[in-house]
């Protein structure tokens, strides 16, 4: 049997004695623990736990039970108490109550068989009885704040519990001074899966894209379903950077883990928009600007990730008709540049017109036309624009760039082509902004715009001619000879060719 923890007070050895003796004989599973003053009570209560606890009323001349029940139940305020004393006086019984007393007994009563054994054995199952009903009590009520904060459907966290999140009690598990990054996604057509598949089959892959979500996340990330069919994340502690590789790993495994279909062949696909802030600026407009970014890669075909700083530039376009595209640019980069790091904005604006120059001047060595020559030129001024959306930090990097770090810089090629379309500029221009980063051996030689090879080249030579944090400055000695080691592979032949004759005069 479980050992039952009794502590008796009583100033009067002979009363002691006799009610330890009571409590305790023929009952070896209870364990007595008497003390005669109030300092002993006091260090016997610090060191041990009770069970119930037996007190005499008059313990001395000036203490009394009032001390020491208060006493008691500052320290455990669950162990029950009976006050037992040897005065006929009604006053002392209603006292005894008073004071937080369970129960009160005469001690000519107290000593006889087994009445006080059975008081301290109700008090004591009553005692069990109410701290169960308090833990069933407490297990239901987090069960109803859990089901009140949770997604009946998929499980994950709803609104109610980012809203939760946002608020002074929730925001404990952000580190103020780190970075947090919210990740908004969609899925992409999920109208048609619901209207061609049913509704069934919409619910089994909105349960099996929450299931993928919690298991790449990671312990500290709170994923949530926004509604409907959108999806919310974020990830506390958690810069750009690993957030866009995070984002799009997830976009990898959606389109290769879930199916649709009556045969369960058609792939779902998703878009997502990532937005990075400081953990202390983070409050709930900021999902806002995930939303953006993700409405942004909706507009450009869905089934990719896109940045808030894509979005950021794209809303500084200029409207008017009446501008051209360059002067749009121009003005575009006037509004953006003061929230730029000093790599970022060297990269958009002096190494970009170098670019622009060089780019123009390789393009006349090979003979280009003049429709040649004015795409050139733009898309050397654009060539970089998707870098606005890549941190200071990744670009000002002075040692190599790790695999999440270069796959959001694999990215600006892509983002660079649909600002460059935005700003106005043709479709060759865009075409060629995309294609100045892919590699010769890569590509189908047949289909390379020689515009794109020259743009490549002229921007891998000014590159390699600056100061780069990765790198000192080249002379054009060391640059010709990178750029034959690399004719045929990275760079078109004839456009290394056109280069080198054009600069080694």
């Amino acid at each position: 049997m479980q050992t039952i923890n009794i502590l008796l007070a009583d100033d009067d050895p002979g009363h002691r004695y006799l009610l330890n003796r009571v409590i305790t004989e023929g009952r070896p599973f209870v364990r007595m623990t008497t003390v005669q003053d109030f300092d002993e009570f006091r260090l016997a209560t610090k060191s041990g736990h009770f069970d119930c606890a037996v007190i005499d009323f008059n313990m001395s001349s000036d203490r009394h039970a009032d001390d020491f029940v208060a006493h008691l139940q500052s320290v455990h305020p669950n162990c029950p108490v009976i006050i037992v004393s040897g005065s006929d006086e009604q006053a002392v019984a209603v006292r005894s109550f008073r004071c937080g007393g369970a129960d009160f007994i005469h001690k000519d009563q107290a000593v006889e068989c087994d009445v006080l054994w059975s008081r301290i054995r109700s008090l004591i199952k009553s005692r069990k009885r109410r701290i169960a009903e308090r833990r069933l009590r407490e297990r239901r009520e987090a069960q109803l704040r859990a089901m009140a904060q949770s997604d009946a459907l998929t499980g994950l966290a709803n609104r109610r519990a980012i809203d939760q999140l946002f608020s002074d009690d929730g925001r404990s598990i952000l580190d103020r001074r780190a970075e947090s990054s919210i990740i908004m996604l969609d899925i992409d057509h999920f109208k048609q899966v619901n209207d061609v598949c049913g509704h069934c089959e919409g619910d089994r892959i909105l349960r099996s894209l929450s299931a993928l979500m919690r298991n790449l996340a990671e312990p500290h990330d709170i994923v949530a379903r926004w509604g409907g069919e959108e999806f919310l994340v974020i990830r506390p502690r958690t810069g750009l950077v690993e957030s866009v590789r995070w984002a799009e790993n997830l976009r990898t495994e959606v389109s290769k883990s879930i199916r649709c279909g009556v045969e369960k062949t058609q792939p779902v696909t998703v878009s997502l928009g990532v937005f990075t802030i400081k953990s202390s600026n983070l409050e709930l407009s900021s999902i806002e600007k995930a939303d953006a970014a993700l409405y942004l890669a909706k507009r450009r075909g869905r089934n990719r990730v896109c940045t808030w700083g894509l979005c950021q530039f794209e809303s500084k376009i200029p409207c008017s008709a009446d501008l051209s595209p360059e002067a749009r640019l121009d003005q575009s980069l006037e509004q953006m540049l003061p929230s730029l790091g000093p790599t970022q904005r060297e990269h958009l604006t002096s190494h970009s017109c170098s670019v622009s120059t060089a780019a123009m001047l390789v393009g006349m060595t090979a003979n280009l036309d003049g429709q040649a020559l004015d795409a050139l030129r733009f898309a050397g001024l654009c060539h970089d624009i998707g870098k606005v959306a890549i941190p200071e930090s990744v670009l000002s990097k002075p040692g190599p760039l790790d695999s999440s770090e270069r796959l959001l810089v694999d990215m600006h090629a892509d983002d660079g082509a649909y600002l460059s379309a935005k700003l106005g500029f043709s479709p060759r221009v865009a075409s060629m902004v995309r294609e100045s980063h892919v590699r010769f051996d890569n590509a189908d030689s047949s289909s390379i715009d020689p515009a794109s090879s020259a743009l490549s080249v002229a921007d891998a030579y000014v590159a390699m001619t600056s100061e780069r944090p990765y790198h000192k400055k080249h002379s054009s000695t060391e640059a010709f000879e990178e750029l034959r080691r690399e004719r045929g592979k990275q760079f078109d032949p004839r456009a290394v060719d056109a280069c080198i004759a054009c600069f080694s005069v």
